[in-house]
């Protein structure tokens, strides 16, 4: 897998005052930021411009940390567990009124 660069236009000199980031593969973020500062900075597209976006790469987050989608995923399991028991107390003490989260509707069974 390769390690994701990022381009914070931030940190460039620039009298836009830009506030974009790129990240992606080192290839992607080049053709981006070369395509960025050509369209919106005016420059030329030069081997000068290019050293000096690969000179500004900066490594970038890779996504959600193993913690944080363990976090979310017992988020989503404790909800879709309190719906669980809701519905089944509901059909308990109310002789089969269900609240059904899909249609956020109560639901009348007959059996």
């Amino acid at each position: 897998m390769a390690q994701r660069k990022a381009a914070d236009c931030r940190t460039m000199p620039s009298e836009k005052n830009c506030s974009l980031y790129i990240s992606g593969t080192e290839v992607e973020v080049m053709s981006a930021a070369v395509a960025h500062a050509i369209a919106d900075h005016g420059h030329k597209d030069t081997q000068e411009l290019r050293a000096e976006i690969k000179s500004g790469f900066q490594a970038a987050d890779a996504g959600p940390t193993p913690a944080a989608r363990t976090k979310f995923s017992i988020l989503l399991l404790f909800q879709v567990y309190f719906k669980l028991l809701l519905n089944l107390f509901a059909k308990n003490l109310y002789g089969g009124i269900t609240y059904d989260f899909r249609k956020r509707a109560i639901n009348h069974r007959n059996s």
